[in-house]
């Protein structure tokens, strides 16, 4: 992975990280950004949008995400839990064109018969939270003839991708599938332990990002400072500060209650001293807001985007 400036317009350039041999179809490469990045990205598209209007340029919306039903377009998806308990994805015959109505089938795609299953973003488990792929990937698993044995094999292909074979070819169907996941398994913990290198060694960043922002399921925005938590309800966000978290998401949402996990530390440190945490609430403005009492006893009440630390 190189760290390289990228570009979608020749004017604004952002940092991301490119593996030069990873590219699409046209031949452009495939950066990968931070979510502060793609944040940024997103303003920049909305503001083109006010000054030239929708169809001028492709916009980047942003949602906290929630988790998805296992489904695409209709076509069921195993969950990942199912697929590590060894159960095999269930297959369809014909997929729904992107961005269309139409169904489209293996044969169209890659001149041989075959059929289609999905692998949720959530495969293999056990990966950081922050760690995030597509939605639901689909792949192809397709019968031909071997070029030596002159005997049938199936190989699983990457669809919506480059269309590269995933895994070797095997004898039959479902040997071919289990392989296709073994290999896409490994290959998401590779990218997972890239990840973590290079925010270290690369950029000098915690292995994880310390701030995570979840929702509850009545819409509370939940901040996650460096917590035991193992993973996040309604996970939309990371940043590197909390200042970032609340200057980047929670003050964009005034009316939005919100409050720190259980778990995340109880000690603010701001430019006039440190003193515990004793509750959070927003102030006229809206902004986010930590109320703490030193160790002296005075209280302070600050925005949350001047926070210096919690520790």
């Amino acid at each position: 992975m190189l760290e390289l400036l990228v570009s979608n317009n020749d004017k604004d350039a952002y940092p991301a990280f490119v593996d030069p041999g990873e590219r699409h179809a046209e031949g452009y490469v495939k950066p990968y950004f931070t979510l502060e990045t793609v944040r940024r990205i997103a303003e920049n598209t909305q503001a083109a949008v006010a000054e030239f209007g929708y169809g001028a340029i492709d916009t980047v919306p942003l949602a906290p995400r929630r988790r998805r039903a296992a489904t695409r377009w209709g076509h069921p998806t195993m969950s990942t839990p199912d697929l590590n308990a060894g159960d095999l994805p269930r297959l369809a015959t014909t997929r729904r064109r992107p961005r269309s109505v139409t169904q489209e089938t293996v044969r169209e795609l890659l001149g041989h018969d075959g059929q289609f299953f999905t692998v949720p973003d959530s495969f293999p488990g056990a990966l950081p939270d922050h760690i995030t792929f597509a939605a639901v990937v689909y792949y192809a698993v397709v019968r031909t003839t071997g070029p030596d044995t002159g005997e049938a094999e199936f190989t699983v292909y990457d669809v919506d991708g480059r269309r590269r074979p995933l895994g070797a070819a095997a004898p039959d169907r479902d040997t071919a599938i289990r392989g296709a996941l073994s290999a896409l398994a490994e290959r998401r913990r590779a990218h997972a332990r890239q990840v973590e290198h290079n925010r270290v060694h690369v950029l000098g960043l915690e292995p994880v990002p310390p701030v995570r922002i979840g929702y509850t399921d009545t819409g509370t925005c939940i901040v996650h400072v460096r917590c035991s938590c193992p993973k996040v309800d309604g996970l939309a966000a990371y940043y590197e500060h909390v200042s970032l978290a609340a200057d980047g998401w929670l003050d964009e949402i005034p009316t939005t209650p919100w409050e720190f996990c259980p778990t995340s530390p109880t000690q603010v440190t701001t430019e006039s001293g440190s003193g515990r945490l004793t509750s959070t609430l927003r102030n006229d403005k809206g902004m986010a807001v930590v109320r703490l009492q030193h160790t002296n006893g005075r209280r302070e009440e600050i925005a949350l985007a001047q926070v210096s630390d919690l520790s």
